[in-house]
């Protein structure tokens, strides 16, 4: 099988994964293109919805797509896999830390350069299949029927590509799975530990969640940016704060963006939390787990406003320590 022909697979492997990442999942695309800093009608609800399925044209259409069409597919593949370089490169040069989810929950990236030059390594497949495609080139499909005993070796290669990308796929997602979010009812018997995971703070430097607990127990809350209830619980959380515990925000979005909404509270932020949200289950915005010393797994994770406020208030039992709730009018009760 020609190099071309395998250099259309290869490319439309990604696209293909890329949009079977994506489909259904609105949201979380959503999320991630609103986290690229795209602008409103590239990263609303209906580009969130169109985006996996234009991939997954894109991807077929390398592949199935006759000679007359093939040329249109391969420029489409350009823009995208150059729009791909534009914003991982911007992302990059800005310093965000966020974990680019790109392919879904089968496989994340953090922005890094390392995620630039896979995407230049796609713009350049796609750069050679388009001048393929405008010279003559006839096609994956043309090329497959008509392939010969001596390029028996390019399927081969191509198989053990494929099977490759798929044992690594599948052991990324099994990676990524999360633990079970049961919290422990009570403080006696067994003690559950939080499981390793990393955070960044806000000047992009790497810790352990467990370092935040290391001299007082932590409500680790976590909001995004633009959350109408994860905004109201940002207003409210810092006036209840325990006098031996302190509310630490686990933010699901760049510290640039968060900068520029929450500049009062960076101090008191986490950033790259992607990791830290599956291994403690949390699936909902806003959602809070209370850590003990030592990363002692107290209580959590509640998803909400109400239930947040409610283990304030219950953190007292927790930690020993005397809580304080400020009223509207300023007073302690």
């Amino acid at each position: 099988m020609p190099a071309l022909a395998m250099a259309s697979l290869v490319l439309s492997s990604v696209f293909i994964a890329s949009g079977l990442g994506k489909i259904g999942r609105v949201a979380p695309t959503r999320e991630m293109l609103r986290r690229f800093r795209l602008p409103r009608i590239a990263s609303g609800r209906v580009a969130a919805t169109l985006l996996p399925i234009v991939e997954l044209v894109v991807g077929v259409g390398l592949v199935v797509a006759p000679p007359g069409a093939s040329s249109l597919m391969a420029a489409a593949a350009v823009c995208f896999t150059a729009a791909f370089v534009v914003v991982t490169g911007r992302a990059w040069r800005n310093g965000d830390t966020f974990d680019c989810d790109c392919f879904g929950p089968y496989h994340r990236s953090p922005v890094s350069g390392a995620l630039v030059l896979r995407n230049v390594a796609l713009l350049v497949l796609a750069l050679l299949v388009l001048s393929a495609s405008l010279s003559g080139y006839d096609g994956v499909l043309t090329v497959v029927t008509d392939i010969r005993p001596s390029d028996v070796v390019w399927s081969v290669v191509a198989v053990a590509l494929a099977v490759t990308a798929a044992l690594f796929v599948f052991s990324a997602r099994s990676a990524t799975s999360p633990v079970s979010a049961s919290a422990p009812s009570s403080r006696k018997g067994g003690v559950a530990t939080i499981p390793p995971i990393e955070v960044t703070t806000a000047v992009g430097s790497v810790m352990r969640l467990v370092d935040l607990v290391a001299i007082e127990p932590v409500l680790l809350v976590f909001v995004r940016p633009g959350c109408t209830s994860c905004e109201r619980v940002m207003e409210t959380a810092p006036r209840t704060l325990t006098t031996r515990a302190r509310i630490v925000f686990a933010v699901d979005s760049a510290p640039q963006v968060f900068r520029e909404s929450h500049p009062e509270l960076m101090a008191d932020a986490v950033f790259a939390v992607l990791s830290a949200k599956e291994k403690l289950g949390v699936t909902k915005m806003p959602s809070a787990v209370l850590i003990g010393l030592n990363g002692e797994w107290i209580a959590g994770p509640v998803a909400g406003v109400a239930e947040i406020e409610e283990l304030l208030v219950s953190a007292t039992g927790y930690t020993g320590a005397t809580t304080g709730v400020r009223t509207n009018e300023g007073s302690v009760e």
